[in-house]
């Protein structure tokens, strides 16, 4: 009976892993024979497995539904500075309400303490530590933004109304995109160059996902009637990005971009 229950157990050890673990199964298959031919007392093999510090690439399970997301980078938007420096600043790790508390307001440390004790506070520590680190890597990693696995969209048009007008004028940059597959949270972006190549124009909108499906979207570009707006043609760059479109993360890069451009004449009487 004892031999039986030590062969038993034995097999149950080893259970059924994939081929590469074929040196495990005949260590433990030997183990399972020896037991029988010379009644040997069953002691349980451990196999451990060193667990390492922080990975290069944090991307734990998120908790949170999908609309705690865009609060999540609104939230670092304001803060990732202040809490940078109030991690460099107190030299220790502290809790995650310790933390927190020492934000502007109530309303932004309650969400931060809510993030932070979702990774625990040596994992939201070591995040706000990284070199790469913007809003939306950071919601990520923490798990209150999913991760897209292969985001892909594509940009079907690009125009500006009305594509000349006198300086002063209001134009609307529409944006027609069809997105292949889920983009995960990100941004829309343009950048509008001056005809004078001193300034430039940039206006940045988030989003959450988008789901496979056609799209279209606008932007109100403004104009002023003074030096602030001179007269010639500007160069307009649009970007769809996953991630922070320029952010350093491995998960920002530009989906698809376009180009377009408007002028501005002087205004009637000017």
């Amino acid at each position: 009976q004892n031999h039986l229950r030590c062969f038993l157990i034995s097999c149950l050890a080893c259970g059924e892993g994939p081929k590469d673990l074929c040196v495990v199964l005949m260590v433990l298959l030997v183990v399972a024979l020896l037991c029988l031919a010379l009644g040997a007392a069953y002691t349980p093999i451990v196999l451990s497995f060193p667990v390492g510090g922080l990975p290069e690439v944090i991307s734990p399970q998120s908790t949170f539904s999908d609309d705690v997301c865009l609060p999540c980078v609104s939230l670092l938007d304001r803060d990732l500075q202040a809490i940078i420096d109030i991690i460099a600043d107190t030299g220790a790790i502290v809790s995650c309400q310790e933390l927190c508390t020492k934000l502007n307001t109530s309303l932004d440390a309650n969400l931060c303490t809510t993030l932070c004790d979702l990774v625990s506070v040596d994992v939201f520590w070591k995040i706000f530590e990284r070199s790469d680190i913007d809003p939306i890597f950071a919601c990520q990693l923490i798990g209150a933004c999913s991760i897209p696995k292969a985001p892909a969209a594509q940009i079907v048009s690009l125009t500006v109304t009305p594509q000349t007008a006198p300086r002063g004028t209001s134009l609307v940059l529409s944006v027609q995109f069809k997105v292949i597959n889920a983009t995960g949270v990100g941004q829309l972006a343009y950048v509008a160059y001056s005809p004078l190549g001193t300034s430039k124009t940039i206006e940045e909108r988030l989003f959450e996902d988008y789901q496979p499906g056609s799209y279209k979207t606008e932007f109100t570009i403004y104009t002023y009637n003074n030096a602030s707006s001179p007269v010639g043609q500007y160069p307009l760059l649009f970007n769809i990005c996953s991630g922070e479109c320029g952010g350093k993360s491995p998960y920002s890069f530009t989906l698809d971009q376009s180009q377009t451009f408007f002028n501005l004449t002087a205004s009637p009487g000017s």
